[in-house]
């Protein structure tokens, strides 16, 4: 097998923050970089997707906006240590519908021996075309590999599985004294009662919990009580820096979801204790059964574990969720299949 890197990475994914904090370490590898659009790149992919246009403009729209990313993935490359290596795009499932469109050919042909993956970060609402797009990928591929973070999808749809890869985010911005037992912060999405009676449990033992739910349903208004506090969306370095006062990070999962949410990896990045819902995450390689706790009722988790500090996680843990060992996994995954299969 050749030695990695055979490969200079390029992500592009959306701006929004936490995808900056997941490829954060790009900026200081050799061999990747991350490109993030914002507003108007979002604007003209939703143009170019739409079906309210003639299809004369989506081909304005599409061949348009593939010359602009072209000419920023070239820019990007030339500022990399070895520009002549072939590229492997990384690029986020909301540009899926564009590389269908042609954009896949668009790269290759600009990038001679580039490979293009696609890395699912959300799974919800995507199932309907999920196992439409892994039927089309032997006559007509979009992508020359699919990762998704939930194991049981993986399974399912014959697509790769790795945990999502996640960078070092603590630091100097990020040290503060604690300030409560456990932190939640996170959408209702019909969690309401789960939450608050976790929220009764935890503050009924003694501990100090600061419960943060944004987007309540207009069914759950003034229901959530002084206890639970309705915030607006913060931006993720707000939220870092406020689950960076707390000695235990709270991750209540939806439904039957077997991947884990990104609670996980800044438990491991911040140093905190996790106690979640997600009875998968036993079964997976990010899984520190000293500093996490996997709980059906509130009632199971225990004091000793409540109560105490994080122990340290260990540099191979931190390793293996890096955006490093995430490339080297592509770079091998991509060397076993070649092009053949998802």
């Amino acid at each position: 097998m050749t030695d990695y890197p055979v490969y200079n990475y390029l992500i592009f994914f959306p701006g929004t923050g936490y995808y900056r904090e997941m490829f954060r370490d790009a900026k200081r590898m050799d061999n990747a970089g991350a490109i993030f659009w914002g507003h108007t790149y979002n604007f003209f992919r939703r143009l170019a997707c739409s079906g309210r246009f003639p299809e004369f403009i989506h081909r304005i729209v599409f061949r348009s906006f593939s010359r602009t990313i072209v000419r920023r993935f070239r820019k990007a490359v030339a500022g990399m240590a070895d520009p002549d290596r072939p590229v492997c795009f990384i690029i986020s499932r909301m540009f899926f519908y564009m590389l269908e469109k042609n954009l896949y050919g668009v790269l290759h042909e600009a990038f001679p021996g580039s490979k293009t993956v696609v890395l699912l970060t959300d799974l919800i609402g995507i199932h309907q075309w999920l196992e439409k797009i892994v039927l089309r990928q032997k006559d007509h591929p979009s992508a020359d590999l699919i990762y998704t973070f939930d194991p049981a999808e993986a399974e399912k749809y014959q697509i790769h599985f790795h945990n999502l890869p996640f960078s070092d985010c603590s630091g100097p911005g990020l040290t503060a004294d604690e300030s409560y037992d456990v932190y939640f912060f996170g959408r209702d999405k019909s969690r309401l009662d789960t939450i608050r009676r976790i929220h009764e449990n935890l503050s009924g033992r003694g501990l100090r919990c600061s419960f943060q739910v944004t987007d309540v349903s207009r069914e759950e208004q003034g229901k959530t009580g002084p206890e639970i506090r309705k915030r607006n969306w913060i931006s993720y370095k707000e939220y870092l820096r406020e689950e960076a006062k707390s000695r235990i990070i709270l991750e209540i999962v939806q439904g039957e979801s077997s991947g884990n949410t990104l609670r996980v990896y800044e438990a491991i990045a911040l140093g905190k204790k996790l106690i979640t819902n997600n009875r998968h995450l036993k079964n997976n390689p990010a899984y520190d059964p000293e500093n996490m706790f996997v709980f059906e009722k509130p009632e199971d988790i225990p004091d000793a574990f409540l109560r105490g500090k994080a122990g340290p996680y260990s540099e191979e843990l931190k390793e293996q969720i890096s955006l490093e060992s995430f490339l080297k996994d592509v770079e091998k995954d991509l060397n076993r299949t070649g092009t053949e299969n998802v």
